[in-house]
């Protein structure tokens, strides 16, 4: 099967998913046959296709992720050319966080290897978060919530879209679920983003693209 629309227009001038009219607050997951997105405090697919449509939606934007989606990224670490809001009660948070990238930075340069990491915010409660989101959205910056399952529970009901990733697999084994867009009252499927498949531990999945929109998203204040 090709790549997605995602992949096949990827270097031809076109944003595909067009994120850079988003102006809303947008969800971003990948969710199984079931709504399901992670196994203890891990994804359940890791594959190529669905790494690279993350990447190319979300870089030079910024991001809104939970403590616990942090520590699945790559070393831990904000993603490099994105700004990161994490939400926390970790008072120290931001302290250890900036000690973990510099010395990240420092490994990596004794061992010429370029590691980097972009800028963040840890927000201590709800509240702080909605408000940096609301200057953010004031500034015209497209936001993406990313999780875990806690912050999309409490950032959906504002969001205008989603940006859904469907395995078409159901896991084994799940204990953090994405909400079913299907069942919800203002909930639409709007648009099928394509299709691609990808290889996961060994085993080739497929997966569909597609986008949601909340016809009666809440206001943030």
């Amino acid at each position: 099967m090709s790549d997605s629309i995602l992949e096949q227009t990827a270097g031809q001038g076109v944003c595909p998913c067009h994120c850079c009219q988003f102006r809303g607050l947008t969800a971003v997951a990948a969710v199984d046959a079931n709504w399901a997105i992670g196994r203890d405090e891990e994804l359940l697919f890791r594959t190529r296709p669905d790494m690279r449509h993350f990447q190319r939606l979300t870089t030079g934007h910024t991001l809104v992720i939970g403590r616990k989606t942090l520590a699945t990224l790559p070393r831990g670490l904000p993603l490099a050319n994105r700004y990161t809001l994490i939400l926390s009660r970790n008072p120290d948070l931001a302290n250890e966080l900036t000690r973990e990238v510099e010395a990240a930075i420092a490994e990596g340069r004794e061992k010429g290897i370029n590691v980097a990491a972009g800028n963040f915010s840890v927000c201590g409660d709800t509240e702080s978060l909605k408000a940096e989101i609301a200057v953010l959205q004031a500034m015209g910056e497209a936001v993406f919530v990313c999780g875990g399952a806690s912050v999309y529970r409490l950032l959906l009901p504002y969001c205008h879209e989603a940006i859904i990733t469907h395995y078409h697999h159901a896991a084994d084994e799940a204990d953090a679920f994405f909400p079913d867009l299907a069942r919800l009252r203002h909930w639409r499927l709007t648009e099928n983003l394509g299709e691609a498949e990808g290889t996961h531990e060994g085993s080739v999945v497929r997966m569909s693209f597609h986008r949601y929109t909340n016809t009666r998203p809440l206001a943030l204040f």
